[in-house]
């Protein structure tokens, strides 16, 4: 009886070790600085400047490109750019419209959760060149802080493969809506002006095509 035992031990201790463990795969962790996404947005907009106590007119276009990964849905980006604010109004005697041109250098957060909107902020600064000037030697130097809103927003991987119509690729996802305050001292002036507006994510739209026929060829 013992003997019996003993072997049926032995047995079920064999069938045991011939059952195979189960495998736990380890998947790394993707790395926090990389290219996450990036941003092309053409923005204008309306607003008030005490430069010349007047309305005016902002546009600008900035390249942005998120490389460091703070948290799954927040991310640090770089921002490089260009902008313009035009007086609204000739002031009297005067033969053209008084503007300035600047170009900023800055970081900034952005925010998106999947299937969410993303809210982008950032603040630049950099020279600054009056329009009314042939000298392409800056004249001024200014801070920009923006805040962004993107309804629709769906980073550039997701849009590479999402199957939808273009309306929502092209269009919508790169909508948003923006706010500005920045101060700039342009000859000798130094003042406040304070701006928003619309834009759209025109950088992208240009790029698209060309990952979207990378990524057939894979």
């Amino acid at each position: 009886m013992l003997a019996g035992a003993a072997l049926a031990l032995l047995t079920s201790s064999v069938a045991e070790a011939r059952t195979p463990l189960p495998t736990v795969e380890v998947v790394p962790s993707p790395r926090r600085v990389r290219l996450i996404d990036t941003r092309g947005p053409i923005q204008f907009g309306w607003g008030w400047s005490n430069h010349y106590r007047a309305p005016v007119y902002q546009m600008s276009f900035e390249a942005q490109t998120s490389f460091v990964a703070l948290s799954n849905t927040t991310w640090l980006h770089l921002s490089l750019g260009e902008s313009a604010v035009i007086s609204a109004v000739r002031p009297p005697g005067e033969e053209t419209t008084p503007g300035f041109l600047g170009l900023d250098l800055g970081l900034g957060l952005s925010r998106y959760a999947p299937r969410g909107p993303a809210f982008v902020v950032g603040a630049s600064s950099g020279p600054r060149w009056s329009t009314d000037r042939d000298d392409l030697r800056p004249n001024g130097v200014g801070v920009v802080g923006k805040a962004e809103l993107y309804p629709f927003y769906r980073t550039v991987t997701e849009l590479v493969h999402d199957d939808r119509n273009w309306l929502r690729r092209y269009l919508l996802s790169g909508m948003n809506v923006w706010v500005s305050a920045r101060w700039d001292w342009v000859g000798p002036q130094q003042a406040n002006t304070y701006a928003a507006g619309v834009g759209l994510d025109v950088g992208r739209s240009i790029m698209l095509p060309v990952l979207m026929a990378v990524d057939r060829r894979r």
